[in-house]
């Protein structure tokens, strides 16, 4: 169309059709479309000429994977920090849970004895202090260097059974011998001390762990030495977790089964006998299977526990409202606190605790899979089967499934010694887990985004498929 002076001049897209200033808003609009244009840097719009330069469409599909594949970037995401992450914040939520129920269970036993209600509060508190310090000292240091000082926490641990038998240091309580005058408990420090040797050793060899004479050398006969000293107490409890997880960490290093079940049989048919010619074990064992029997004699710690758990139901009589805690249930801050938490906090309180534990051994194994190497996997898989181990075996003691063993609840008994070894084992698992293998998360670029997505629409534009036979065809 020719303007006035008869030009065939067209009039630019940008200019106004009407005289006047543009209106403000119109400015503005303008303005956020550049501004965000910019941003988006948006492509060009390709001439249909070039396009059709370029070649076919399904040429395109072809090259578009490769010029996507050199653009894609990837991201390293620290899988194993949520895994520590995980792992801390199941202990820790444990140990303040056992500050709260030490203190509803032991407030008038301590008031009784020490003339204070926080006696046994403070000092494991104390102990909580320290065992966070371990934990995040271990949690930075390499296990690998931690490992290679497995011979001398051997020595030292063994050291310690063999100063319980002492009469001027060993302490003697409940008709054994488990505590020195320090107010130490070697039996603890033994199991951390035997798992580290273990998975130096079971590690170290390769291939010929597969071997019996390698399997049992030197592992086996260690454990039988520390095994022989606690038994000695008695302790049979800490025998059985201690020889179960060094067991379970030959199977996770690569012994044969044929091997470990003829290990595993002796060690059964040793604790049998063991049991039947002690009178006092194998009365704890009859006892097991009606405790009624004997309700005011080998029966009554269980009796006593089955009355705090029948009392407390679902939702339990409340916290701090126990009624066996007044010297009805024996040891009812450290062996049978479980019973206390049933009490008072009924079934829900229960599987809160089972609930823990068993996150804390899934995120346990999950290290172990993903540990950098095989002493990472061996050690990850040592330390959560001995915690998890005796937190099994407290339990099944306390509810009737097997004899009592008279060995802690992990993070939640009060006991100083339990506490700062197991969170210090923690504390190894932290680092295990840290040094874990990284899982990459493949994130595209937006360029591959902008292709998938003119592939889609340009396959939803093509040609409609031909109708059916016999039907009328779609009008296009």
């Amino acid at each position: 169309m020719s303007g006035r002076n008869g030009s065939n001049e067209r009039r630019p897209f940008s200019s106004p059709r009407t005289k006047g200033q543009i209106p403000e808003n119109l400015v503005k609009a303008r303005q956020r479309v550049r501004d965000s244009s910019q941003e988006c840097k948006v492509a060009p719009v390709i001439p249909l000429e070039r396009q059709r330069e370029r070649g076919s469409p399904k040429r395109e599909r072809e090259e578009a994977p490769q010029q996507v594949q050199l653009e894609t970037r990837e991201r390293r995401r620290p899988d194993f920090n949520n895994a520590a992450f995980y792992l801390t914040g199941v202990v820790t939520i444990l140990v303040l849970f056992g500050v709260i129920m030490i203190y509803s269970s032991s407030s008038n036993l301590g008031f009784l004895k020490y003339n204070s209600s926080l006696y046994f509060v403070k000092r494991q508190l104390i102990a909580a202090g320290i065992g966070f310090a371990l934990m995040l000292g271990l949690a930075r240091r390499d296990y690998h260097k931690l490992v290679r000082l497995s011979h001398l926490f051997c020595i030292v641990g063994g050291a310690l059974l063999i100063m319980v038998f002492i009469p001027s240091l060993g302490v003697t309580a409940y008709g054994s011998r488990r505590f020195i005058r320090l107010g130490i408990q070697p039996s603890e420090l033994a199991k951390i001390a035997l798992v580290l040797y273990a998975a130096y050793h079971l590690t170290r060899k390769g291939a010929k762990v597969e071997e019996l004479r390698d399997l049992i050398v030197p592992t086996a006969l260690v454990t039988l030495i520390y095994v022989a000293l606690i038994l000695k107490e008695p302790d049979m409890g800490t025998a059985a977790i201690i020889s179960a997880t060094v067991l379970a960490m030959m199977v996770a290093a690569g012994g044969r089964w044929k091997h470990i079940l003829s290990i595993s049989l002796i060690a059964v048919m040793g604790a049998i006998c063991f049991a039947l010619f002690s009178p006092y074990r194998l009365q704890r064992v009859t006892s097991l299977l009606n405790p009624w029997a004997d309700a005011q004699g080998s029966g009554f710690h269980l009796v006593q526990s089955f009355l705090a758990l029948g009392s407390g139901k679902i939702y339990g009589l409340g916290l701090g409202m126990s009624r066996q805690k007044f010297m009805y249930l024996p040891n009812a801050h450290n062996d049978f606190i479980f019973s206390i938490i049933g009490e008072e906090l009924g079934f829900i309180g229960t599987m809160f605790v089972v609930i823990a534990f068993m996150t804390f051994i899934v995120v346990g194994i999950k290290i172990a899979r993903r540990a950098p190497d095989n002493l990472g996997r061996v050690l990850a898989l040592g330390i959560t089967f001995l915690i998890g181990a005796q937190a099994f075996v407290n339990m099944g003691a306390v509810t009737g499934i097997l004899p009592v063993t008279g060995v802690t609840l992990p993070f939640v008994s009060y006991g100083g010694s339990s506490l700062v070894i197991f969170m210090a084992s923690v504390g190894i698992l932290v680092n295990v887990a840290i040094k874990g293998k990284v899982v990459t998360k493949r994130i595209p670029s937006r360029r591959e985004i902008d292709a998938r997505g003119d592939m889609r629409r340009r396959d939803r534009g093509a040609s409609a498929p031909p109708s059916r036979v016999g039907r009328r065809a779609g009008i296009a």
